[in-house]
Formats: C-alpha cells, structure tokens, sequence
C-alpha cells in the first residue's frame, strides 16, 4: 500500500469546482474580469474598495489590461473558488469570494483572479490580478516526469520508498511476540516534520509541526500543481531500533497444558 493520497482526477476537476461554486458571486467575478480584460475600468470604479479607487492602481489595471490577450475566447472555465464568512468589528456579516478563470484563446491561456467581499447588499473588488501562460493549467500542472531535475527525482523516490518501510516495520511489529503489540503497529505508520515540493516548479517548503501517516503523500487541488510530501518515520524508526528490547522485555508465554493419556 502506497501512502500517495490522489486528490483529484483531471476528470474530476470541474465537478468539483461547479459544486463549490458560489451564485450569484461566480457570474459578478466573469462580468469584472470580461470588463477588465476589454479595458472598461471606468465601469469598473463604482465596485472598486476605497483601497484600490485611486490613480496609481487605475493606471495599473489599464496596464495589465492592455497585455491581456484580445478577441473572443473559445472557451472560459472557473479554475478555483474559494468562500469565507466573517463578522467585522462593528458591521454586518461580510463575504469573501475569491474567484480564479481561466479564458482560453488561440494558442494563449489567461487566467484572472478576483476577490469580492459582500457587506450586506454592497459587493466591492478587493483584489485583482492575471496573468497569461502559453498552455493550459491542466498542462501546466499536470503529473509529469519530463524535464524533473535530480531533487525532483530523489523526492519522488522517497514519497515512494517512504510508504514501504512503515509498511515493512508494521509488518514486522504484527509478527513480534512483544505487549502493546496494537499501539506499536500504529505508531510505526506515524511520520513527524515534514518537507513538502511542488511538483511543476521543484519548490520546497518545510513544517517543524507535522504529523502524517505512512511519513509520504501526494495531493493536488484542482488545476493546481501536485504537492508531494515527505516526513521522518519517527514511529518505524523508533520501533525497529527497540525491536529487540521490546523482545526480551515481554515474558514468555506459559506453555499450554498437555492432557495426559488414557492408561
């Protein structure tokens, strides 16, 4: 058993995201950002928090808008979506949507992010930003071995290798005559700290606070990049270094009762 969690299949992206699709917020993030990318930002102004309602971000806007890809796109899809409720100090229950698309053109893909929060019947633009890519995301962060360096390699081998020895010590840990036989057996599958990689870039990132079963996985959210993950098997390590200890510490069993023959 391999300890690699599949988050999602490319075939399953987008049932996801359509169930996780906030409505009508969905439909007010694709008119922003159709308005941004065909250059209406003074539309746009009226929705603008008082934070970005100023020259400089304007400018901006105008800027990235003119670097959009232009025409009709042949196809547009909601790539990521995410919804979050709070209370503010003093206000009415606001609404986060964080609301990503990816427009398909010719042979250029762009994707366009925007934040909207909600105070009561008020929806303003917090945040805005895009940027194009000569595939896809589905290809971009797609589960690859062309063009991997040699961390990448040594990474994937150990997400693989990793699974097998907890797998080999708890194989172990149920054939050893020793007490506490069941909680041994799960411990051994227990990895601590953990260094996780984005597959597409080869970025690594660590956590001192970790704890995860079989010390490997590999998840990716839709369109996202994979995320692989490795930690220190601090439970099958432990186990088969006290292997021996835990032998001799156990009393041996009685021996069973031999019933004696008839004369």
């Amino acid at each position: 058993m391999l300890a690699i969690v599949f988050g999602v299949c490319a075939c399953d992206q987008q049932a996801m995201i359509d169930k996780l699709t906030p409505h009508p917020a969905a439909e007010i993030g694709r008119s922003v950002i159709d308005e941004w990318r065909t250059g209406k930002i003074d539309e746009l102004r009226p929705m603008l928090s008082g934070e970005l309602d100023n020259p400089d971000t304007l400018v901006k806007l105008r800027s990235l808008s003119a670097g959009m890809p232009s025409g009709t796109p042949t196809n547009v899809k909601l790539v990521g979506t995410y919804t979050g409720e709070h209370w503010a100090s003093g206000k009415a229950k606001q609404t986060t949507y964080n609301l990503s698309y990816e427009y398909q053109f010719d042979h250029r893909w762009l994707v366009a992010n925007v934040v909207l929060v909600k105070t009561g019947e008020r929806t303003e633009i917090v945040g805005m930003r895009a940027e194009t890519h000569d595939q896809s995301l589905e290809q971009i962060n797609a589960f690859s071995l062309a063009g991997k360096g040699p961390l990448q390699w040594l990474f994937l081998l150990g997400v693989i290798a990793m699974p097998l020895f907890c797998l080999f010590a708890l194989v172990t840990c149920l054939r050893t005559p020793m007490r506490r036989k069941v909680w041994w057996a799960l411990f051994t599958l227990v990895g601590v700290v953990t260094v996780s990689m984005n597959w597409s870039t080869g970025e690594l990132g660590f956590s001192l606070i970790s704890f995860r079963l079989f010390s490997a996985s590999g998840v990716a959210q839709p369109y996202g990049p994979w995320q692989l993950a490795l930690s220190f098997p601090l439970g099958a390590v432990w186990f088969l270094v006290r292997r021996r200890h835990l032998i001799a510490s156990t009393p041996p069993s009685p021996p069973k009762d031999v019933p004696s023959g008839a004369g």
